[in-house]
């Protein structure tokens, strides 16, 4: 492996005893899918809230570490997406909108990917390749 997960782990005051840690997966030597990295970051994110009221960063540490020796092994094609958070009754949905202004797309490969990635992360909207490239 040509180096480790990068994570983001906030802790808020009143850490652990009150709030638990904040994790986001930022990138993984891999360069696994967005939608991989958001569906591991929500799990870690989902340990973290059973750590409440205990120290959790070295077991968010070593479950990312954990996760990643099972995607070297080829073990974990759809394991993440199959576990589900139950910790937090008050989570509500919502919708958002962006607007992304890029100087060109024109490359068909990269709009591919694009509505690709779209696709993994079901999310609908717009593409307007050329110039100026949009996603909406």
């Amino acid at each position: 492996s040509d180096g480790g997960a990068r994570l983001r782990i906030c802790l808020s005051p009143g850490y652990p005893s009150i709030s638990y840690a904040e994790v986001t997966v930022l990138s993984t030597p891999k360069n696994l899918p967005r939608s991989h990295l958001d569906e591991l970051s929500t799990k870690l994110q989902c340990r973290a809230k059973e750590l409440l009221g205990s120290e959790a960063m070295m077991e968010i540490i070593n479950e990312c570490r954990d996760e990643m020796e099972d995607w070297d092994q080829n073990k974990l094609s759809n394991q993440i997406s199959e576990e589900v958070c139950t910790g937090d009754a008050n989570t509500t949905e919502s919708i958002h909108r962006r607007w992304i202004w890029v100087h060109h797309i024109t490359n068909s490969g990269r709009l591919k990917q694009i509505v690709t990635e779209a696709k993994n992360l079901k999310l609908g909207g717009y593409l307007k390749g050329g110039y100026p490239g949009v996603v909406v």
